[in-house]
């Protein structure tokens, strides 16, 4: 009897083992796929805009069994990198979460930090008005933590989390409310003979911030924020606990933040699976844990393929129809869709809320591959929404500094069809007859511009991980999140950007000051800006309050002038400009800086000196009569489109002194359309005629890297020629830059040289100036 108890005992210690290795997964790497390779990943459900890591020379990715099962079942080869995924996670835990904790404590203590250019000062702020060369240092919140499972909180440590930002900050968040009442996630019952906890069917909660988060005030515009949709990405819930706390931390500090949050709403759901991130917890509490579906009563036992995907669940695109791809109905799949279009509560309970707000913008939080894909992702064959160019700018605003990629499947990743994101834009009916959001009398006449970012590198040597980041990279990836959360809010509501349109050198006493405003807003309404004048000013008379608004739109106003009589060449001229809404939002105040006829060392007029001033190399440049001002200016491609391939500059003749400045500017009027991310225009400087050094103005960028360029047919599976490593590498990263599309709009930009900025040409007697372009491979 005793032998056949410890039999007993030892085939469930066996199993248990066995059970485990399965629940566990491996990281692999396919050497070198072909695209046709990459086909047949997508085929067998493995979702590759999702935690794929590409290296030079193949692609890893960590899976349970039934897809290593599949991969074998199509002759896709695979080499085992690590052979049990939960016990690396929880060494790892072990030790690297100690020191993620220790290095957070010393973030905490940095200090926050802002710059300006020609800007003197700004008393109220926001940070698309920014002009730093590099992004904003997002100081830590006090607040934040990380959790005990390898960094990331596990759910009852999120609702603790939430209910604490409550106690601490009543008067600007809510209490964590039912999304959907009366509508309950599936829950577990699943416990492989007592090993695993059960529970019920729970709520999805969701918060609001606002300065009155009890109160749903009917005339402020909505934002929404989710995370977790796909339980083992922890980046899409983490990022959004950093924000939130930010928020909370500066609202009380920060002008720009506090008049934010003070007219708008923000909603959070920061986990909208709560149940994959809870079996994630029972089967890897250490982390590491491979659930991405829900609960669903599919596919269930002991293993984390369960249930369904829900961002292929939603009712827009949905279903097995040959020309719709992304999702399978096979149960095992990570990218199962389920029976029907919502059938699954979690995926009711966001249709359910969206239905009940007015939503104006979205971010649906994922991870891993640094990009930010937007409608259609679905089907790429859809008519075009409309909504395009609001989307590009949108998407411009969020990635001036962490230069993610962003676009639409299949270029910057595999298609998904059923997605959250496709389903709030919504548009035309799709073959099921759905118009997704626009279903719903909120949305009827325009869904929801919304976005889900991958948050994580997705080369392996950035060392950020997959979906489960070393414990010591999720601030940083939380940080290069924080202008994306923020220009959410900004663009869902009857925002504008100011553009100062004003060289520093004002020559006559008297006359217009001209400033661009441009709309950018989902909410359109009134906008007005106030000029007042603080020095050097005896009067200014303000533009009018500008009415009848379109989306995009940028308009330049003027503000008649009369300077104070006396006046004497260099003295300063000073005066405020504060940018406001009609719901009394004012979104920017800030003193700017001119000078009364200052020394001009050198000045270039195309009317009339057409090329002269300037020589060409490696390539020709032109003129056009699309100006700013007078009728000509000077462009790289005066044909029209410019070509791939080239590499050319355009170099001011003669040198300027700058010996006797005590500061330098540089302004020009430009207008550009480059290919984002991959070709390029710079302006540089050098003291020798052979050293050159791009220059860091007010308009400028850090150049993208080949961690924010997953924008390949090699990487999507796409059969187009796509980008080769070489465009990926094409710009300069981290130099000052400008690329995109300004959407044929003028700015004034404008380069401070002195002792901080620019700092290499400040006092030179020989300073040189010049402009780069180049294009790589493909357009």
């Amino acid at each position: 009897m005793k032998k056949i108890t410890l039999l007993s005992v030892l085939l469930f210690l066996m199993t248990q083992f066995n059970f485990s290795q399965s629940l566990s997964g491996k990281r692999i790497k396919i050497a070198n796929p072909t695209s046709a390779e990459l086909l047949k990943v997508k085929e067998v459900g493995i979702d590759l805009s999702c935690g794929a890591l590409f290296t030079e020379n193949g692609l890893i990715l960590e899976l349970g069994e039934t897809d290593l099962d599949n991969l074998s079942q199509k002759g896709i080869s695979f080499t085992v990198l690590i052979d049990d995924l939960i016990g690396y996670y929880q060494k790892k835990n072990e030790t690297e979460l100690p020191l993620a904790k220790s290095q957070l404590q010393a973030k905490k203590a940095q200090a926050f930090s802002r710059k300006s250019l020609s800007t003197k000062s700004e008393s109220i702020d926001n940070f698309i008005q920014y002009e730093g060369c590099s992004e904003v240092n997002w100081a830590v919140p006090t607040n934040f933590t990380l959790g005990s499972m390898g960094g990331c909180l596990t759910y009852s440590e999120v609702l603790s989390e939430l209910d604490r930002m409550r106690s601490l900050y009543p008067n600007l968040i809510s209490v964590k409310t039912d999304a959907s009442p009366g509508t309950v996630t599936h829950g577990n019952s699943y416990t492989n003979g007592g090993v695993y906890d059960t529970w019920a069917g729970q709520p999805i909660y969701y918060v609001r911030i606002s300065d009155n988060p009890d109160i749903d005030e009917a005339n402020e515009p909505e934002s929404l924020y989710s995370g977790m949709t796909h339980s083992r990405e922890v980046s899409s819930m983490m990022n959004l606990m950093y924000y939130m706390w930010y928020v909370l931390e500066n609202y009380s500090t920060d002008p720009g933040i506090k008049n934010l949050v003070d007219n708008h709403e923000m909603y959070f759901i920061p986990v909208a699976n709560p149940d994959g991130l809870m079996w994630n917890e029972q089967i890897a509490p250490s982390g590491g844990g491979m659930q991405r579906k829900n609960l669903g009563p599919y596919n269930t036992g002991n293993n984390a393929q369960r249930g369904v995907d829900l961002n292929r669940n939603y009712d827009y695109f949905w279903g097995p129809n040959p020309i719709y791809g992304g999702s399978s109905g096979t149960q095992s799949s990570d990218v199962y869709r389920g029976p029907s279009a919502f059938s699954e509560p979690e995926t009711q309970i966001v249709r359910n809320f969206s239905a009940s707000r007015n939503f104006k913008t979205a971010m649906n939080h994922h991870a891993t591959s640094n990009l930010i894909p937007h409608a259609y992702n679905g089907y790429p064959a859809a008519a075009p929404s409309g909504r395009e160019a609001e989307y590009h700018k949108f998407c411009h605003d969020m990635t001036r500094f962490n230069r993610y990629i962003y676009g639409e499947a299949p270029d910057i990743l595999t298609i998904a069809n059923g997605d959250m994101s496709d389903w709030m834009l919504g548009g035309a009916a799709d073959v099921n007859g759905s118009k997704g959001s626009r279903d719903f009398p909120a949305y009827a006449t325009e869904g929801v511009l919304a976005l889900a970012p991958e948050n994580g590198s997705w080369i392996s040597s950035d060392g950020e991980g997959g979906f489960w980041p070393s414990a010591t990279k999720i601030v940083e990836i939380a940080q290069r999140a924080m202008r994306m959360n923020f220009v959410n809010a900004y663009h869902s509501g009857k925002f504008a950007q100011f553009h100062d349109l004003n060289p520093s050198d004002i020559a006559t006493t008297s006359g217009n000051l001209e400033f661009g405003l441009e709309y950018l807003g989902q909410t359109l309404g009134d906008i007005t800006l106030n000029v007042t004048p603080v020095s050097g000013i005896q009067s200014i008379t303000p533009p009018p309050t500008q009415t009848g608004w379109s989306k995009l739109e940028q308009r330049k106003v003027t503000a008649a002038y009369t300077l104070n009589p006396g006046i004497q060449p260099n003295d300063e001229i000073e005066f405020q400009v504060t940018l406001s809404n009609d719901d009394g939002y004012v979104m920017y105040r800030a003193n700017i800086l001119k000078i009364y006829n200052p020394s001009v060392l050198f000045t270039d007029n195309p009317d009339t000196d057409n090329l002269t001033n300037w020589t060409a190399s490696g390539g020709s440049w032109g003129t056009t009569t699309d100006a700013y001002s007078g009728t000509t200016a000077i462009t790289d491609s005066p044909s029209g489109a410019y070509g791939n391939n080239q590499s050319k500059t355009l170099t001011l003749s003669t040198s300027v002194d700058l010996s006797s400045s005590s500061v330098g500017i540089v302004q020009f009027f430009a207008k550009w359309d480059l290919e984002r991310n991959f070709d390029y225009v710079q302006i540089e400087g050098s003291t020798n005629g052979s050293t050159w050094i791009p220059l860091c103005g007010k308009y400028s960028k850090p150049g993208s890297s080949r961690s924010t360029n997953r924008y390949s047919s090699g990487n999507s599976t796409n059969t187009s020629t796509g980008k080769s490593t070489a465009d990926q590498d094409n710009q300069p990263t981290g130099e000052s830059i400008y690329d995109g599309d300004s959407m044929d709009k003028w700015v004034m930009e404008e380069i401070l040289i002195d002792g901080t900025e620019n700092s290499f040409l400040f006092g030179a007697t020989n300073a040189r100036f010049r402009f780069v372009f180049d294009s790589d491979n493909t357009n």
